[in-house]
């Protein structure tokens, strides 16, 4: 589905200490955030690297931002400071240099997309920050990448953006990211952007759906259904499986191809479920009982090994 390249913000737990509320510190905060955002995305079947394996781990920006070559993303997590209490609101820092067009508007638009979205989750605003992250270092009259982390992964041909989740100078704002829940929601935002993202046309995401299911039932994840996907299906109904990691999935591809009676995607597969895999199940020709039975035609429907309709 992708590769992304995340890099936790500072070298140290200890750095950036929150003025207003001690017991918050940047580095390791974003370092938390990072992980549970590794976690999010190999869920959706996205590979991911970091730009550091511990997080008491000096690394210079430049080589951070190269760590993400072959990557599709370079994500840069990091809460932000102010002189005073009063600001509060999310930034993206994306990429400007006068002779990357393309790169730029990707990363532009992946920036706008997380910065709108955690901005929601957080209930504060948004601003991108374009000139402000940019600068003619080169004193060509050509704008270039100021920070070094950007400017890294500019050099191996990656998009990549630094998103700042509002200010650990708020003390609101510093308290809601102490909160572990909230972590683990902007996690589960910033993955779901990211793999929407990645995703693109309607090709992909049956691909995106494939490996997903692979990354849960430990098949090889390549987003190519076949024997050993398949045989390795696990039978999902109410009465069998009915939490497994794969029913979120399921209910987000049935959703998808416009089986509204799945409902909301809270992984149980209760009543709503099994009323859209009858519903699925009915139009595809499979025996309509509500079950995914492993390894049989309901999966291999779902799957894209038989025409879905």
């Amino acid at each position: 589905m992708g590769k992304v390249c995340i890099d936790p913000g500072h070298d140290s737990a200890d750095y950036n200490r929150s003025p207003v509320v001690p017991e918050y510190c940047e580095g390791q905060r974003m370092w938390e955030l990072a992980l549970l955002l590794k976690e999010e995305l190999e869920n959706r079947g996205v590979a991911v690297v970091m730009t550091k394996k511990q997080v008491n781990h000096a690394v210079s920006l430049t080589t951070r931002g190269k760590t993400a070559k072959g990557c599709d993303l370079l994500l840069s997590l990091h809460s932000d400071a102010a002189d005073r209490e009063a600001p509060d609101w999310v930034s993206a820092l994306h990429q400007v240099d006068d002779h990357c067009g393309e790169m730029d508007a990707k990363s532009r638009e992946i920036g706008t997309l997380l910065a709108k979205a955690v901005a929601a989750l957080m209930g504060v605003n948004i601003r991108l920050v374009a000139r402000e992250s940019s600068a003619d270092r080169d004193g060509n009259g050509y704008l270039d990448d100021y920070y070094g982390v950007l400017r890294g992964a500019h050099s191996v041909g990656v998009p990549a953006v630094i998103l700042e989740h509002g200010f650990h100078t708020n003390i609101a704002c510093t308290k809601w990211l102490l909160e572990e829940e909230n972590l683990k929601k902007l996690a589960k935002t910033e993955a779901e952007v990211i793999a929407a993202w990645l995703v693109g046309d309607g090709e992909d995401k049956d691909k995106a759906f494939v490996r997903e299911i692979q990354s849960v039932i430990g098949a090889a994840v390549d987003g190519i259904p076949g024997p050993e996907t398949l045989g390795k299906t696990v039978t999902l109904a109410a009465w069998k499986n009915p939490r497994h990691p794969a029913v979120k999935i399921v209910q987000r591809r049935l959703s998808d191809l416009g089986y509204a009676q799945v409902g909301a995607a809270d992984g149980i597969a209760g009543k709503k479920f099994t009323a859209a895999v009858k519903a699925f199940q009915k139009d595809n020709g499979c025996v309509v009982d509500g079950e995914i039975t492993a390894g049989c035609k309901t999966w291999r429907c779902l799957l894209g090994m038989e025409g879905a309709r």
